[in-house]
């Protein structure tokens, strides 16, 4: 039986029980981006804490499976001449300047998006590349934005997205994204949200008499019968230091191998230094004015090389936790 780590269980839990179980999580996400890769899971639905390599673990498979991505958005678009106009050539849709702007990997788009631009970026990619919503849980909220990734994750032969303003959107028109289009485009979507755990709250409320669920919740449960739900297991801060840890410990080499730190201060922490690091925040981890993350590590580490400050614990408890009144 597998174990979901939560407040309760977690206290009959070593760390080394802990690693287990979210390393056979993130297990679980590589061989899920794998088959959502190949097309065979659709959508893909990541949940976890924000600044644990959710993002980075997609743009790498992606990556490494040599997906190319449209991004409208970011390219240059010209509209016709004035002379082209009169001699009849239609106002929209505008011509691209030179090709269209592409990504290695997925189309990451993070939390500032909206319906057009998710309309866009679904008709881009129709044909190919893989497109990435990144902790847009507004949007998953959003009856119109959830209608079109129900079109784009169903599962048949013919997936129809439909978004009727796409005909007077200015930037849909200049795009030239149509109304009504077939896409083939895996999505992925990464979230802070407990879906699975909100979806059965609302059944359970559903059947007791007390409420009728949410629209979108019914949504949520349609997409993650379609498709693959994975839970990366850290739903408690002590899950995600271990987790953090791991990645300074293990093939992350998070602050011993760190180009960012290089760059930033000539070297990465020895092992020994990185232990000092880690020690410390274990320690202060509930004095934190912050979410731990790696970010977290990265910061700390970067106190501790910089030679200005001759105590860097003490300037660590200045910069990163809450102040003592």
């Amino acid at each position: 039986m597998k174990i979901s780590i939560d407040r309760n269980t977690e206290a009959y839990l070593s760390d080394e029980d802990i690693l287990e179980v979210v390393l056979d999580a993130n297990q679980q996400l590589e061989e899920a981006l794998e088959d959502c890769i190949s097309g065979l899971i659709n959508p893909l639905i990541v949940r976890g804490p924000p600044g644990v390599g959710k993002t980075e673990a997609v743009k790498i498979a992606t990556r490494q499976s040599g997906i190319k991505s449209t991004d409208l958005l970011s390219t240059d678009f010209q509209p016709p001449s004035k002379e082209d106009i009169k001699d009849g050539c239609p106002p929209y849709p505008w011509n691209p300047v030179g090709p269209l702007a592409t990504v290695d990997g997925a189309l990451i788009r993070g939390a500032d998006y909206s319906r057009w631009a998710f309309a866009a970026d679904l008709y881009a990619n129709k044909d190919n590349g893989i497109l990435c919503m990144d902790d847009n849980d507004d949007m998953l909220k959003d009856k119109i934005a959830i209608a079109m990734l129900m079109g784009a994750t169903e599962q048949s032969d013919e997936r129809v997205v439909s978004y009727v303003k796409a005909n007077s959107t200015n930037e849909l028109k200049i795009y030239g994204v149509e109304s009504r289009f077939q896409v083939s485009t895996p999505v992925i979507i990464l979230t802070n949200i407990d879906m699975k755990l909100l979806v059965a709250y609302a059944q359970q409320k559903e059947k007791d008499g007390k409420r009728v669920k949410d629209a979108y919740i019914s949504r949520w449960e349609a997409l993650m019968s379609r498709g693959t739900y994975v839970d990366l297991q850290m739903n408690t801060p002590r899950s995600v230091r271990v987790w953090c840890e791991e990645a300074v410990r293990g093939k992350k080499e998070l602050i011993t191998n760190s180009k960012f730190l290089e760059e930033k201060y000539g070297r990465s922490l020895t092992t020994s230094e990185a232990e000092e690091v880690m020690k410390w925040i274990r320690e202060n981890q509930g004095k934190l004015a912050d979410r731990l993350d790696f970010r977290t590590y990265l910061k700390v580490a970067g106190i501790h090389l910089d030679k200005k400050k001759k105590d860097w614990k003490k300037s660590a408890q200045v910069r990163y936790l809450h102040a003592v009144s």
